[in-house]
């Protein structure tokens, strides 16, 4: 592992367990075995780092989620592939997902990483927009219906985390059974 990858692990334990403020540059730095001037070689602040982060997840996610997604899918169909491979990215990142609940909303994150999430997020705002289009859905807010799915997304995969013995792949299923209940007709 290079220096920047364990200053960047370092700093995702770190910022996990005490948050942006507690987690002076410092720590980072002696927790990834490296002088506060190395870390500084590599992220001219603690903010860019933290963006650094934030990219990464945001690009990996992308990357995994859409992997050999089929464009001959229903709209029905095309979710629950999104979903059950944005719960399974998570699941197999927990210190990421972590580290995503705690700054995905921050105003650390600069305007680079919030113009990444909204490209991510555009496939599916036009993806309800084309299941609203074709009546599939009870309501008509975009926005609102791709935020109660990402909040549900968020809780399915924290839901995974605290209760391991559950069947990923029967709460996944049952996850986004439930989630189109509510939106879907």
């Amino acid at each position: 592992m290079d220096k920047k990858e364990m200053i960047m692990e370092a700093a995702l334990r770190l910022f996990n367990e005490f948050g942006f403020h507690g987690t002076p540059t410092s720590k980072i730095a002696k927790e990834a075995g490296v002088s506060n001037g190395t870390l500084f070689n590599y992220f001219s602040t603690k903010e860019e780092l933290i963006n650094t982060l934030y990219l990464e997840h945001i690009t990996g996610c992308r990357d995994c989620v859409f992997k050999e997604l089929n464009k001959d899918l229903s709209v029905k169909e095309t979710m629950k592939y999104l979903w059950a491979n944005a719960i399974r990215w998570h699941l197999k990142r927990p210190e990421m997902f972590k580290f995503m609940e705690q700054f995905a909303h921050s105003p650390y994150i600069n305007n680079i990483g919030k113009e990444k999430k909204e490209e991510l997020f555009r496939f599916a705002h036009g993806l309800v927009d084309k299941g609203i289009s074709h009546g599939m859905f009870r309501y008509k807010n975009t926005k609102l219906i791709c935020c109660c799915m990402e909040g549900a997304l968020s809780h399915t995969t924290r839901y995974l985390l605290e209760n391991e013995n559950e069947d990923m792949d029967d709460v996944i299923e049952e996850s986004f059974n439930m989630l189109w209940q509510g939106i879907g007709l």
